[in-house]
């Protein structure tokens, strides 16, 4: 008797979960949601190639010189990811993350759906007045500023 197999894999660096069976090799694409610390700007390489898809070598800061990096870096199947923030508010919040020696933001909500069932309904605004001094402290036991976004998946 011949008997089914399911797999699944998932990828944070290609944005997609892939879902096939052995028994018709069908892919279904599911939505994704990446988030957390990535202690990466808005105009760092990181925050660039996950955004647009692509860096090129030359905007990579390359520490080690025995470091091998192709001429461009891209994501696999040309997949991009969205910033929640930005795609509600247009623009990153001023600061995620707020101590003593920095004040940036480095923290992000990325989704990204190639099958449409992934809708973004509104994230919280950061309320940067309600932080006036350096994280943590009595009143925020954090040094990140908390994220949220709300999704319809359907």
């Amino acid at each position: 008797s011949s008997s089914s197999s399911s797999s699944v894999s998932a990828s944070s660096a290609s944005a997609s979960l892939s879902v096939h069976t052995d028994d018709d090799n069908s892919h279904l694409f599911m939505p994704v949601i990446l988030c957390g610390d990535f202690n990466a700007l808005p105009f760092s390489s990181t925050y660039l190639l996950l955004t647009e898809g692509s860096i090129t070598r030359s905007s990579v800061c390359i520490y080690d010189s025995d470091v091998q990096f192709p001429d461009t870096l891209r994501l696999p199947g040309g997949t991009s990811l969205h910033s929640a923030y930005k795609t509600w508010c247009t623009i990153e919040p001023d600061f995620t993350n707020y101590t003593h020696n920095f004040k940036g933001c480095i923290d992000y909500i990325f989704f990204h759906d190639d099958s449409r069932h992934l809708q973004l309904l509104r994230v919280v605004p950061i309320d940067g007045d309600r932080y006036h001094e350096p994280l943590p402290n009595a009143a925020h036991p954090s040094d990140h500023v908390p994220l949220v976004a709300h999704f319809d998946l359907s």
